[in-house]
């Protein structure tokens, strides 16, 4: 495993920080450029479009990755694309559309100009980010760490 993580990691590391930053532009742009600017009209069907591009390549991506280390790996007993991956994979791209949701609501309440709704939702959408953003940056940190650390292991093993 150690092999496979020096060979792979690296280079999927890069990939999937890259689709994250992806994501957290479409969430954070597509619901205030697509809105309409005109209260109670909503949002252009664009919004909806790219993010569902995105949610297709990421899912393929993901399906690719998975599928990939298990080549690597070369052994089913260890890792196999399987029904828990599917459902995984789902519930991922589930709780990535409800957040994009939640910002296509706050883009339309901002449009109509309801302050007292603004706030709360802005509320709410930083708290369900709080997770996912100190994991990503504890992750960065345990990476470099990691980096750091390799030559002392590798010299005392």
């Amino acid at each position: 495993m150690r092999g496979l993580e020096e060979e792979m990691m690296k280079t999927m590391g890069f990939i999937l920080y890259f689709v994250t930053v992806i994501y957290y532009s479409i969430v954070f742009v597509c619901p205030f450029v697509f809105v309409s600017h005109e209260c109670g009209v909503g949002l252009s069907h664009w919004a909806l479009y790219t993010y569902f591009i995105y949610a297709f390549f990421s899912s393929v991506l993901e399906v690719f990755t998975v599928l990939r280390i298990q080549s690597k790996v070369r052994d089913a007993g260890i890792l196999s694309f399987n029904r828990w991956h599917a459902t995984e994979l789902v519930m991922g791209q589930v709780a990535r559309f409800d957040t994009y949701l939640d910002m296509c609501f706050l883009s339309i309440v901002y449009q109509c100009e309801m302050w007292n709704l603004v706030v709360p939702i802005t509320v709410f959408i930083i708290l369900m980010q709080l997770y996912p953003v100190t994991a990503m940056i504890s992750l960065l940190k345990v990476d470099t760490d990691l980096h750091h650390t390799q030559p002392y292991m590798e010299r005392n093993c």
